[in-house]
């Protein structure tokens, strides 16, 4: 966006000085405009009067275009480290473009990390068998959260946590104390075993 920004404070600079552009190849003069953007602009450029014509791009320069817009994908047998993959190396993978790996991102920063690779099948919209690009390490740092310490929005943000079952918590501390343990909750009908287990790596009590 910043970029942009400044490509067209140039352009206005370049007009109030009285500059007038009689083709649309005079745009790759531009400062600050590489010659790779200026050949992604320039089939849409259009000057009053110029006869319109057909751009064509260089072969090696149309092949740097589209591996920056689609990164080459990880052939058969790549695993990668579900952990610490940011939202590039995440795109390698056949199947997941810009949105997913976003959307993975986010899943992972709320969870505080990844303890198995088959969580990521609780993030929606991913393709069926994406598990085997993936690994994770049994000593993978995860983020914990005090759970007789955090706010309200903190614990519902968790996305092992509904609201319901954070009112349980607030409900509780607030009566008895700080939660010791999980187990301090097995009568209530938010909880269920299951629950407690997938929530054990991801909270704390002291």
């Amino acid at each position: 966006m910043r970029y942009l920004c400044f490509i067209g404070q140039q352009y206005l600079r370049y007009r109030e000085k009285g500059g007038r552009w009689r083709s649309a190849d005079d745009f790759a003069r531009l400062y600050g405009l590489s010659r790779k953007d200026f050949l992604l602009l320039r089939p849409y450029i259009r000057i009053s009067g110029e006869k319109e014509e057909k751009v064509r791009i260089p072969r090696t320069e149309r092949k740097d275009t589209f591996l920056t817009k689609y990164p080459e994908k990880y052939t058969e047998g790549t695993v990668i480290d579900l952990n610490e993959a940011d939202t590039t190396t995440l795109q390698h993978i056949p199947g997941i473009g810009s949105y997913y790996s976003g959307k993975i991102c986010r899943y992972r920063e709320r969870m505080g990390g990844f303890v198995s690779v088959s969580q990521i099948a609780e993030v929606e919209g991913l393709p069926q068998g994406v598990e085997r690009w993936f690994s994770v390490k049994s000593d993978a740092e995860i983020r914990k959260i005090n759970v007789n310490k955090a706010t309200f929005k903190e614990l519902v943000r968790h996305p092992y946590l509904s609201y319901e079952q954070v009112k349980v918590i607030t409900e509780y501390i607030r009566k008895h104390g700080d939660i010791q343990d999980w187990s301090d909750l097995r009568l209530s009908r938010q909880f269920s075993d299951a629950d407690f287990q997938r929530l054990r790596p991801y909270f704390i009590f002291h």
